[in-house]
């Protein structure tokens, strides 16, 4: 059991176990009931619900995970509310935070497309690789926002080969958006790794005239 309510993981890799046990202790001569429990983010996992009875001197235990879905310092903060009139049990506040390392690598770490001109097209290849110690984990697809980019992945040798094709057409703009590439391990756990990608939709240059002077 947790001796605080607020615990640190440490280094935890993507999709690892980052659930830890608290407990509320009823230590007055009144029962209580949780009211509501409210999550920082819905990826962070509880057991806890709303209408438990904690009764006086009784201890309830519940679950609190921080999610590993995302690469990097990840901090996951939970509140309780109860109807007891002390202040101290009315509002709960329980947190947990992990450094979560990554597990996916992909190369180039950010694609660039450059200047494309409307109606041409550009292609480039990102190649995705998984640590050794996440070797569980296995492809589920990537995607990215933008309806003007098609994504292909294809397995080749144990890595994934994700081919993005940028195919701008009506305007001019540029392009800001992110390849999302994402695995699932045999637990259900999904973890991801979000690739900046960047570009201009250029214009067709106008074909310059010259006007010929009349004798």
């Amino acid at each position: 059991m947790a001796d605080s309510r607020t615990v640190d993981l440490g280094i935890v890799l993507q999709g690892g176990a980052s659930e830890q046990c608290f407990e509320i202790a009823n230590t007055t001569s009144e029962s209580f009931r949780i009211t509501s429990v409210t999550s920082s983010c819905y990826c962070h996992r509880t057991n806890l619900v709303e209408g438990l009875e904690v009764r006086a001197g009784e201890t309830l235990p519940f679950h609190f995970a921080v999610s590993t879905l995302d690469a990097g310092l990840q901090v996951a903060r939970l509140t309780v509310g109860t109807d007891h009139d002390r202040p101290e049990f009315r509002n709960m506040q329980f947190s947990v935070r992990a450094l979560v390392q990554s597990v996916i690598e992909c190369r180039p770490a950010t694609v660039d497309f450059g200047s494309v001109q409307l109606g041409a097209s550009a292609e480039r290849t990102v190649s995705v690789n998984v640590s050794e110690a996440a070797s569980q984990l296995v492809f589920e697809d990537a995607s990215v926002s933008k309806n003007q980019i098609s994504v292909t992945a294809k397995p080749s040798s144990g890595s994934v080969q994700v081919r993005l094709t940028f195919q701008p057409e009506a305007e001019a703009f540029d392009l800001d958006d992110h390849l999302v590439v994402r695995y699932r391990n045999n637990e259900g756990v999904e973890v991801r790794r979000i690739i900046p990608v960047r570009g201009t939709a250029s214009p067709i240059p106008r074909e310059s005239t010259t006007q010929m002077e009349v004798p």
